[in-house]
């Protein structure tokens, strides 16, 4: 029987030191470590920003550029 206590004490110790580690990233996770390295880059601006006259102006620029889709009068159905 003596043989076999290493081996069991080889174990036990493994055990520990595997939930000791375990405690260890729990605790390390808990302190927000991981959140105060983290950083939000923040992107560049994804609209343009202008007041209601220069708004006008787009809409007029846009309506006189012709560009609108014209209903035809054509009426496509399958029957």
């Amino acid at each position: 029987m003596s043989g076999r206590q290493p081996r069991e004490n080889k174990k036990k110790n493994a055990r520990l030191e595997a939930m000791q580690a375990m405690k260890d990233q729990k605790a390390k996770a808990d302190s927000g470590s991981a959140l105060a390295s983290f950083e939000l880059e923040e992107d560049e601006d994804v609209f343009d920003t202008m007041d209601e006259t220069e708004y006008a102006d787009v809409v007029e620029k846009r309506r006189n550029a012709g560009d609108f889709v014209v209903d035809d009068g054509e009426c496509t159905t399958t029957e």
